[in-house]
């Protein structure tokens, strides 16, 4: 069985994916995706997938969205609605003959319990007590106390307990363990299904309340879950920490300008996308410049404010998760006349924007300015090549596609495919060369 889950909160995902892994039988195939148009393009590749639980309202595409892409092609797709939202509230969008079934929000813990009962004809699945299923430590943390016996993993098939059911599970537990690269511990298939349910009804609960939480907050705990999604670039805890430090000040520094501050409030309504893509850019940026040995305070500190200014002007995630100039003439047809004329007007509108802000360092003007540049010249907004690049812009560059793909990919992120597409694109030339060479050596 293949199922996908669709929901633009991370946490809420990873919630809802775990829940599904310890109901459904062992051997269910799940995939994920964080908006409409990225499950419509899995519904494209793999029209085989037999359930699609999904979120209604979404950036980049709303549940209605893929809804009507499985009816419209006729797949065998059983919708499930998983949202406060319920069908009968918006019968237009989701009409009653297109709906196997909903799940209400909050309570994700019954509602994929009862999913499993309607799936099986009303018959529940054995619990294969020898089955592990991972549970990451972010999301434990969240809860604050052990759901069930949590195990540590030894090798392929030793599983040490090391946390009993009902003890705390602080932030400083989850720094412990990912200083380690530990991102996953395991719960027993099937192991207090009932306690489970209770308390991931409650941690649900609050990461739907956090919308309103202050932006240098949200930074912080989407900091913790790409830190442990990128353990593969070598990053220590203290560049971990130096890195939280430099996007805390970023944050506080945008926030004092009021043309940044507005983009901001609106950018938050797009979802979590934004603020993981300018974190993650900036993460990528600090460990290859370490790598590089150019890691002065003040390089950091620039490269991450660089980060979270590149897309000011811009209002849609779809131009922001482009990956470079190429990328955009090959979507180009698909986009609004007004949309195309904002992405290739946004180096200059971003570098007048920040003009009139006094504290901005120098140079930062010059790498957002050309963020959209490419090796061979035929990038824009000046057609510069590897050779005519500053050597910062170029870290920045590459850096944001490396952050663009792996957010692309999630867990499945290739870095060895992903340096042999760069280095046929001529990210190895130029004043491209080290920044890539760092890059490269991570797969050692």
């Amino acid at each position: 069985m293949k199922i996908l889950i669709v929901d633009d909160e991370a946490d809420i995902l990873e919630i809802i994916e775990f829940i599904v892994q310890d109901f459904f039988p062992t051997g269910t195939v799940i995939l994920t995706a964080q908006s409409g148009n990225e499950a419509i393009k899995l519904l494209e590749n793999d029209p085989s997938i037999d359930i699609c639980i999904c979120d209604h309202n979404m950036p980049n595409g709303m549940g209605a969205d893929v809804l009507k892409y499985i009816a419209d092609k006729n797949l065998k797709t059983k919708f499930v609605l998983c949202s406060t939202v319920l069908p009968s509230e918006k019968p237009q969008e989701y009409p009653a003959e297109h709906v196997f079934s909903n799940i209400q929000k909050p309570d994700i813990g019954k509602g994929v319990g009862e999913l499993l009962k309607l799936v099986e004809g009303g018959e529940k699945a054995p619990a294969i007590a020898e089955e592990f299923v991972p549970i990451s430590v972010h999301i434990l943390a969240m809860m604050e106390r052990a759901i069930a016996d949590i195990y540590i993993r030894m090798s392929d098939n030793k599983f040490v307990k090391c946390i009993n059911m009902s003890e705390e599970f602080t932030s400083e537990d989850k720094d412990k363990y990912l200083a380690k690269s530990i991102s996953e511990l395991y719960v027993k298939k099937g192991d207090k299904k009932t306690s489970i349910n209770e308390v991931i009804l409650g941690t649900t609960q609050k990461i739907m309340e956090r919308k309103n939480i202050p932006l240098s907050d949200k930074m912080s705990i989407v900091h913790s879950q790409l830190v442990s999604l990128i353990h593969f670039t070598g990053i220590t805890p203290e560049l971990a920490e130096a890195s939280k430090k430099n996007v805390q000040q970023a944050v506080a520094l945008i926030m004092k300008y009021p043309p940044i501050n507005d983009f901001w409030k609106g950018i938050n309504l797009l979802g979590e996308y934004p603020s993981k893509l300018y974190t993650l850019h900036s993460l990528l940026a600090s460990v290859v410049i370490k790598k590089l040995q150019w890691n002065s305070e003040a390089t950091m500190f620039k490269l991450t404010l660089a980060s979270f200014l590149q897309d000011v002007s811009l209002d849609s995630v779809a131009l922001m998760e482009l990956c470079d100039y190429q990328e955009f003439l090959s979507k180009e047809a698909m986009l609004s006349s007004a949309d195309i004329r904002k992405y290739l007007e946004h180096p200059h509108n971003v570098t007048k924007i920040i003009s009139a802000f006094k504290e901005i360092p120098p140079d930062i003007d010059r790498i957002l300015l050309e963020q959209h540049e490419m090796p061979d010249g035929n990038g824009f907004p000046r057609k510069l090549n590897a050779n005519q690049l500053g050597p910062l812009s170029c870290v920045f560059i590459i850096t944001g596609i490396f952050a663009r793909h792996v957010l692309r990919d999630g867990k499945n992120f290739d870095l060895s495919a992903f340096v042999t597409q760069m280095e046929e694109k001529g990210y190895s030339r130029g004043n491209f060369k080290e920044a890539f060479e760092a890059i490269k050596a991570m797969k050692k």
